[in-house]
């Protein structure tokens, strides 16, 4: 007689009831395209389900292009409208780049020469160079007075400046000046071009030596072009303070990169003073051209080069 079975007194449960079962919650999907709805391919809608929805979102997000700057309309505006801040913003979105900002200079200085050529009346005789040279900078001083409003521009209701002008402010002023002394040199070169391709509205050498008033209206078109340049020394020396400020703390690269500006924009005086005798009074090196803002720059780097020296004098002293 078979030997009779044990049952519990709770019924049987099988291993595959719904009893036994842990609750369970499947993954839910974080971002969902509506294009997988069409697709019947599970390996498609399996790699969509692994996307990263973020990735996904930067795809799919157009490139914004980037806005084509009028340099010159935006700095003349800024120099009328000096609290727009519709306008300061444009002054900040100057390219990072290298060569952007640049060229837009280059078109800046480029439209100021245009602009004394016709703007000069026949009928009061020829230019001489220097007078030529200080009517670029007079044409071009609304562009310091632009700079110096941005700079000055500050969050409305309270005392505070505004920030972010720094780098545009410098950017803009350094590369005006170097473009503004490479014209100059190319244009003292003309002397060598034949007679058939010299400037009519410019006196030649032949010219000058029979005018009884050449002398002086070349020495003071020269000392009205110095009182220019200091102006815009005095702008630009602020404009890379606050440069400093704003980007140069903790930044190595960026005070060895303003060392070789200065190093370039002293070249650029020296050849300045030769062509137009400019600072020649003074100094034979043009040392008091632009002195002001490469002397900010020169403090700019050295502040790192002090740094460096004492980091190798400690090395080099016996652990104790």
């Amino acid at each position: 007689m078979p030997s009779p079975r044990n049952y519990s007194a709770s019924p049987r449960k099988l291993p595959c009831s719904s009893d036994t079962e842990q609750y369970y919650t499947p993954p839910r999907k974080r971002f969902r395209d509506f294009e997988d709805d069409d697709l019947s391919s599970p390996a498609s809608s399996q790699a969509s389900f692994r996307s990263s929805p973020r990735k996904r979102q930067r795809k799919d997000t157009p490139k914004r292009e980037t806005k084509e700057i009028n340099l010159e309309e935006i700095l003349r505006k800024c120099a009328k409208e000096p609290t727009s801040r519709l306008v300061l913003q444009r002054i900040k979105e100057l390219p990072r780049d290298e060569h952007s900002p640049q060229a837009l200079v280059e078109e800046l200085v480029a439209s100021a020469m245009a602009a004394v050529k016709s703007r000069w009346n026949p009928s009061k005789g020829k230019m001489l160079e220097t007078e030529l040279y200080l009517g670029w900078l007079k044409e071009l001083g609304y562009v310091g007075y632009a700079i110096e409003s941005a700079l000055a521009a500050k969050v409305p209701g309270t005392r505070k400046r505004l920030s972010g002008f720094g780098r545009a402010s410098f950017t803009i002023l350094y590369h005006m000046m170097e473009e503004f002394i490479s014209q100059v040199n190319l244009y003292h070169d003309r002397w060598s071009l034949p007679p058939s391709e010299a400037d009519p509205l410019i006196m030649t050498l032949a010219e000058e030596t029979k005018d009884s008033t050449a002398d002086e209206r070349s020495e003071e078109a020269s000392r009205s072009a110095e009182k220019a340049l200091r102006s815009f020394d005095t702008v630009m020396a602020d404009a890379a303070r606050r440069y400093k400020a704003e980007c140069g703390r903790n930044n190595p690269g960026l005070a060895a990169k303003i060392s070789a500006m200065e190093a370039a924009l002293a070249k650029s005086c020296c050849l300045l003073s030769e062509q137009t005798g400019y600072g020649s009074e003074e100094s034979d090196v043009a040392d008091t051209l632009l002195e002001e803002v490469r002397g900010v720059m020169k403090a700019w780097k050295a502040e790192y080069e002090d740094c460096e020296d004492q980091l190798i004098d400690s090395d080099d002293e016996p652990l104790a």
